[in-house]
């Protein structure tokens, strides 16, 4: 990157790809080296850099900065329904938080071929004009974690690095998303578990255990 904020070494770890409009759209995440230790590092933000597909060879990528509102957006993306693109991030919640407490997801989705355009990004979160009331926000700052439909257990706390997945004839329903990923912990976990909603934005259902590393 071009700026760290604080002047100390900063780089990008890569998140998810896709083809979108003619271009490979790839999320990244800023991180700041904080120390000499093999873990010290820190996220600083979320940003996309595009690629024209015809030019991949020569061109150099533009680098667009996600808005800040502590979500690592781009952990996983899926193409979904109604032309919407959405995106998944982690941001660490309070442990009062009565949706999700802990390392939870966030979505936001963009509208079909505007992935690289976060002006046009909506957010799962609390509507303003209606306290309660959870439906698509065009500001970051109302985003909300994700809930688990049958309570805080159920609701996904999962690491950074995590797949996203449509299914069709889930059962009864037409359609189904799918999440698999490490438990979130603290730390290192050995335990990957899958959530499984009937909307990209849930709320979920789960965890259901995949497999122990």
């Amino acid at each position: 990157p071009l700026q760290c904020p604080s002047g100390q070494h900063c780089y990008y770890w890569g998140g998810a790809p896709m083809v979108d409009n003619g271009q490979l759209t790839t999320f990244l995440q800023l991180m700041e080296q904080t120390g000499s230790g093999v873990f010290d590092f820190a996220w600083r933000n979320s940003a996309i850099a595009t690629l024209p597909l015809a030019k991949m060879d020569t061109a150099e990528p533009a680098y667009i900065n996600v808005p800040n509102n502590g979500v690592s957006y781009g952990g996983a993306i899926i193409s979904a329904q109604y032309n919407y693109t959405y995106i998944y991030g982690m941001r660490e919640e309070p442990a009062d938080n009565t949706i999700c407490a802990g390392h939870c997801i966030h979505i936001a989705r963009a509208p079909r071929h505007k992935l690289a355009q976060p002006k046009e990004w909506r957010y799962w979160g609390v509507t303003p004009s209606s306290p309660g009331h959870y439906d698509w926000t065009e500001k970051a700052e109302d985003s909300a974690p994700r809930a688990g439909n049958t309570g805080l257990a159920a609701a996904p706390q999962t690491q950074d690095q995590l797949g996203a997945t449509r299914l069709t004839h889930c059962g009864a329903l037409p359609e189904c998303y799918v999440i698999i990923a490490h438990q979130f912990t603290g730390g290192a976990s050995e335990t990957i578990l899958a959530w499984y909603a009937a909307q990209p934005q849930g709320p979920w259902a789960g965890p259901v255990f995949v497999y122990q590393t």
